[in-house]
């Protein structure tokens, strides 16, 4: 076994590693009272039951995961939007007794607990702290202004965000970055994002007016009543095939889910000269374990590579340094799914689709620089005249089964947590169409702190199928997110394993250093695939405020040495 499968093993052992659970358990009525205690370098919980027994939860900083609706503490205790869930059961907000905060230290971990932690507490408890600043500024960094904070001047940030959870007499401005403004904010001037985005909690007071610059503005929305709206917004990007694609959509959000969820939209793409659409609805039952079903008919400019770089990127790197990494294709038909969710952050979903697929070319060789470089062709990887090539169009009829887990802090650039997705899709046989395989997919992640300012990041991404599949189904690996030291999609097949490793430093709050490896390889059919080594490459990274990234590696034991630089604006995975 070569020093590269000892790597991989290595490595999947490191993801896989998954901690216990306690056996006791408690119901609502079985608690009597609870405190909360939060001091600079740990997060507590004490339950009392009816006999006077207590039992204390406790959590180090890195061992609190964040995800979207709220924030788990361990396998047992979790605050989410609707409240404290010990053992699966929501805790009654009546039965919190206080809440001590030690503010020793202005730790940042504490403060991402502090949305949720307010929507809790609603009024009920006794927060044991207040403090008042005349300003409050930071040339880099996040400004926080905390719930009993009393700021009597602005809360500036130039090159941070600010996040306001109490009271800003004066005004809110952030010159490169978001502002966060929490149901507990109170701002008695206006508030400005010169180049990032406001965003708004439902019950914050703004006594001024709101200005904000957006990539992807959003026009207000039209409240019908407090739980019904309508959203609209303007979308654009670009590309090599479609160029300038500008479209609108709109959105009918009915909170009580009495109604289903509507939306509709549509653009069109100047070079390419079609238009693009999508109708679909959705529709929900519960909160906790929600379950939805929806379908939607669509003719959309797709790709496969969404894994590799996103499309918000990919428009960047094409407007303005003529670097398209994305293959592009038409896909037009209808999609149903149903999906069931276990708390917030796993889901079960399964979907059906009924798809033609179209085979699009290049249309243009515009960027605002790039010199005298040109777009390479949609799919220039594959050898003119190759048969994926020409039986690439064609109706592709479905079904997807998948199951998702995402325990990370944030979806745009997250920090800490556990990601896996799982899919299976079967196509042909009796569903009909011209393509008949099945094709599994896995994609496992753990972003693992290793100290306030350490991060080291793994995945292992794996494809496999027996069968012949079209070429916007295979899978491709090298270059851009993938093996970094590698030409673009260099390697493929029916086939594929790869595995990544970060170690990341923020030096400070604008400058990351970054050291990764990657390993991996890509082929048709077994013994292809058995005989295929592993390519490796080794590289280091700098980071910018958390929106740029350049990329510099080289492969290891390879005939190509060659530096491979790559600049990105968000994070490898």
């Amino acid at each position: 076994m070569n020093r590269q499968y000892y790597v991989l093993l290595v490595i999947v052992i490191s993801v896989c590693i998954i901690g216990g659970k306690s056996a006791s358990a408690y119901t609502d009525q079985e608690i009597s009272r609870i405190k909360i205690i939060i001091d600079s370098d740990q997060f507590g919980v004490v339950i009392e039951n009816e006999l006077g027994e207590t039992e204390n939860f406790s959590a180090d900083p890195e061992e609190l995961e964040s995800y979207i609706g709220g924030i788990k503490v361990n396998e047992r205790v979790s605050i989410t939007e609707d409240g404290l869930v010990i053992d699966g059961n929501e805790v009654s907000r009546d039965k919190l007794e206080a809440v001590t905060i030690e503010k020793t230290a202005d730790s940042p971990w504490r403060m991402d607990i502090r949305s949720y932690l307010s929507r809790y507490i609603n009024g009920s408890s006794n927060i044991q702290y207040t403090k008042s600043e005349n300003d409050a500024w930071l040339f880099s960094g996040i400004v926080i202004v905390d719930t009993d904070d009393i700021i009597e001047g602005s809360a500036i940030s130039i090159m941070g965000d600010v996040e306001v959870y109490g009271k800003v007499k004066g005004d809110v401005v952030s010159v490169f970055g978001d502002v966060f403004l929490d149901s507990t904010a109170i701002v008695g001037g206006d508030v400005v994002a010169v180049t990032g985005e406001i965003i708004t909690n439902e019950g914050a007071d703004i006594a001024g007016r709101p200005f904000s610059v957006d990539l992807h503005p959003e026009i207000p929305k039209l409240h019908i009543d407090e739980e019904k709206s309508m959203e609209f917004n303007i979308l654009g990007r670009y590309n090599r095939v479609t160029g300038l694609d500008l479209g609108a959509e709109t959105e009918f959000i009915d909170r009580s889910y009495a109604l289903p969820h509507l939306k509709m939209g549509g653009g069109y793409a100047f070079a390419l000269k079609r238009w693009h659409y999508r109708f679909g609805f959705e529709q929900q039952f519960f909160d906790y374990y929600a379950a939805f079903f929806g379908g939607s008919f669509y003719r959309s400019f797709d790709n496969s590579d969404r894994w590799i770089i996103g499309d918000e990127e990919n428009s960047l790197a094409a407007f303005f340094l003529r670097e398209d990494f994305k293959d592009i294709y038409q896909r037009e038909g209808i999609s149903m799914f149903a999906e069931q969710w276990l708390g917030y952050i796993q889901r079960f979903q399964v979907k059906y689709l009924m798809d033609d697929y179209e085979l699009l070319n290049k249309n243009t060789n515009w960027s605002l620089f790039g010199g005298d470089k040109d777009f390479r062709d949609n799919y220039s990887f594959v050898p003119s005249g190759s048969p994926y090539l020409d039986s690439f169009d064609g109706e592709l009829r479905s079904l997807v089964f998948s199951y998702e887990l995402d325990t990370r802090k944030r979806e745009r650039m997250p920090e800490y947590g556990w990601f896996a997705h799982l899919e299976w899709e079967h196509a042909g046989g009796g569903l009909g169409g011209d393509f008949e395989y099945d094709r599994w997919w896995v994609n496992l992640q753990r972003l693992q702190p290793l100290s306030y300012r350490q991060h080291l990041n793994m995945r292992l991404v794996g494809g496999y199928s027996e069968d012949v599949l079209p070429l916007f189904k295979q899978f491709f690996i090298g270059g851009i997110g993938t093996l970094r030291g590698f030409d673009y999609k260099e390697f493929g097949g029916n086939r594929m394993l790869l595995a990544n490793v970060e170690y990341v430093v923020n030096f400070t709050d604008f400058f990351d250093g970054i050291i990764f490896y990657d390993v991996g390889k890509a082929a048709y059919g077994d013994d292809a695939f058995r005989d295929e080594d592993f390519h490796t490459n080794l590289g280091v990274g700098l980071g910018f405020w958390e929106s740029m990234r350049i990329d510099f590696a080289k492969p290891i034991d390879e005939d190509d040495d060659d530096l491979k630089v790559t600049v990105r604006a968000s994070v490898s995975f």
